[in-house]
């Protein structure tokens, strides 16, 4: 007998992009001593505005009701959507598993929801609305997860869910069986679906033998590869992957892998792409594996890297990683990060805080197992202020491949200009994949280099040339001079897809309204 899996999906105002950024690692074994470490219950860090410039800043904004074990934009707004699955011990004493973060305000408000979200794909409509598919059988009182709107005809634990340019949503990854931790969970699910939010109609799909082979292919040889465990060292490899874009008749090529070392191990962090093409890998572990517990309960991941990491593409080989400020609050299993609209980086969650062991000083969780305190790190380029462009007028809708898109900008130094314009989507990060990541540079057809007196400069910008690139939905255009950015203006793709009201949903409208 067939089993029928359900699809939740909870509702935002406005739109959408996906995601753009793929590493692999290799893994690389070494036996390491458990310590105790020096714990530090102010996990302020000391300000100082020259280090700033070049390291960047954590700066502490409170703390949420929900852990952020996935972690959500509202797009057009500068909240964020909380998921988890769930804990216990909220600072409020309630029993919420959502809630939304408003980074300005620093105020956090429950969201009711009486299905489960664990280990659930979010992505978003071109709508805005945020949806959230398919996740693992709950271990709570919630009931299960994939319920209200479409039918999903195979469970999809720890699922990926990712917008097409049609606006159609694909869901896959993982076990095709709503099942607790056990030997169930290993098994693999072949099989990737298709969401239609205009039809409600699901479709599915079995990936083919020849496309796994041609994947596999792909990877380089595994000759150093291996597993790890809760005391190994973790990887401290990198790969990156050029995929040169051609003709019609050979769409793609593949130039060969290269093979990167990072500053140090990390696993189970958060990576975010910065407006300027940057990358920050921020959060995780240095030793262990990416997992729940092992015996007897003590965390899989150990030793946090409490220092983040910028990556660089355009740097020379060897020379393309830097490290950044540190911070004191460990960020390991079930912790996220996302992009807001002046370009700092919103870091949340975390759990089995209690359970991890460390070899630096560091600050424990207030709340023992549960991470509820949040942060905000600004990235060094964010305090050049001298040369950040300001919007002071763009357009609402970029349409495709449309050239009289005129955005009018000041900048403190008279001399400097903008140097590119991107469109950057919102983020929707969970255990270190982020499913709605993308960057699209916009081709600069016209810019005045002189400024008025009487006003501000000007840049005219084409749009993308069709959904492939840019799918329609809310995007935040930045403005850049160099690597310096200024804070962004919501930004919508002109889209033939119209929004369907009468779908079943969960509508937290009021809650996540950007207006």
């Amino acid at each position: 007998m067939r089993l029928l899996f359900l699809i939740a999906v909870f509702v935002v105002p406005l739109l959408l992009p996906d995601i753009t950024t793929w590493r692999c690692v290799a893994s690389r074994r070494f036996r390491v001593l458990m310590q105790s470490s020096v714990t530090i219950d102010d996990p302020t860090m000391p300000w100082n505005e020259s280090d700033a410039r070049i390291s960047g800043y954590y700066e502490q904004i409170g703390v949420s009701y929900v852990v952020g074990v996935q972690l959500a934009a509202v797009p057009g707004t500068d909240k964020f959507l909380f998921m988890e699955r769930p804990s216990d011990r909220h600072p409020d004493g309630e029993h919420y598993n959502a809630g939304v973060l408003d980074v300005h305000t620093r105020e956090f408000t429950n969201v009711e929801c009486n299905t489960s979200l664990e280990n659930a794909g979010h992505s978003f409509l071109p709508d805005g609305r945020v949806a959230v598919l398919a996740g693992h059988k709950p271990q709570s009182k919630y009931p299960e997860g994939r319920k209200d709107v479409g039918t999903l005809e195979y469970g999809h634990w720890l699922a990926t869910a990712t917008q097409l340019p049609n606006g159609q949503i694909v869901v896959m990854g993982d076990s095709p069986s709503p099942v607790g931790p056990g030997k169930d969970d290993a098994m693999k699910n072949p099989f990737y679906e298709i969401w239609d939010p205009t039809t409600n109609a699901v479709r599915s799909m079995q990936l083919s033998a020849s496309f796994l082979t041609k994947t596999k292919e792909q990877l380089p040889a595994r000759d150093n590869w291996d597993y790890g465990y809760i005391n190994t060292t973790g990887v401290d490899l990198s790969m990156r992957l050029r995929i040169n874009m051609s003709t019609s008749e050979a769409p793609y090529s593949f130039a060969p892998w290269e093979v990167e070392t990072m500053p140090t191990p990390r696993l189970t962090f958060s990576s975010v792409l910065l407006p300027n093409g940057k990358v920050l890998l921020i959060g995780g572990a240095k030793v262990g594996l990416m997992g729940d517990a092992a015996r007897g309960g003590v965390a899989m991941a150990n030793e946090p890297n409490l220092v983040p990491a910028l990556y660089d593409p355009q740097a020379p080989a060897g020379k393309r990683y830097t490290e950044l400020a540190q911070t004191l609050i460990p960020r390991l299993l079930h912790s996220t990060a996302g992009l807001t609209s002046n370009g700092t980086v919103l870091v949340a969650g975390g759990d089995r805080s209690n359970r991890f062991w460390s070899t630096v000083p560091y600050s424990p969780s207030p709340t023992s197992f549960p991470e509820y305190r949040n942060e905000i790190f600004h990235p060094p380029f964010v305090f050049d202020t001298e040369h950040k462009p300001t919007i002071t007028d763009c357009p609402s809708i970029i349409k495709y491949g449309e050239s009289l898109n005129v955005i009018e900008y000041t900048i403190p130094n008279a001399s400097s200009v903008v140097t590119s314009v991107v469109l950057v989507a919102p983020s929707s990060d969970t255990h270190t994949r982020n499913m709605h990541q993308r960057l699209v540079g916009l081709r600069i057809v016209e810019s005045s280099t002189e400024e008025p007196a009487d006003s501000g400069k000007s840049v005219s910008v084409q749009g993308p040339p069709n959904a492939n690139i840019a799918p329609p939905g809310l995007y935040m255009l930045f403005l850049l001079n160099g690597d310096v950015y200024g804070q962004a203006k919501w930004t919508s793709k002109k889209t033939k897809i119209e929004s369907k009201q009468h779908l079943s949903v969960k509508v937290f409208w009021k809650t996540l309204s950007p207006y």
